[in-house]
């Protein structure tokens, strides 16, 4: 049996020289990133290194939006499908991140 779309995981292969986009698999208003073998740099802007933030190894980080339950899903997803989140890059070598994404 499937489980439910509303929680969706994803495995993202990062190096430490590559700014990998987390992209939206479909509208969400909840995410977060893990990565358990090294620290996880995260930006909101690409190219922007005042948007960098650091989280730890086996540090789970992640976004919240509120629900408004008198918008349709499409109204309140706080971010949309194909949006990208944010962009992630591993602090050493090549690793992968574990991505949660939720409705």
């Amino acid at each position: 049996m499937a489980v439910n779309q509303r929680f969706i995981k994803e495995r993202l292969a990062i190096t430490a020289g590559d700014w990998t986009p987390v992209t939206a698999p479909s509208d969400v208003d909840y995410f977060a990133v893990r990565c358990d073998a090294a620290a996880l740099k995260i930006r909101t802007t690409v190219g922007d290194a005042n948007t960098e933030d650091t989280i730890p190894a086996g540090v789970q980080d992640g976004v919240i939006g509120t629900n408004y339950p008198n918008y349709t899903s499409i109204e309140r997803a706080r971010f949309r499908q194909g949006d990208i989140a944010c962009y992630i890059q591993s602090s050493s070598g090549s690793q992968t991140a574990v991505v949660t994404w939720v409705l």
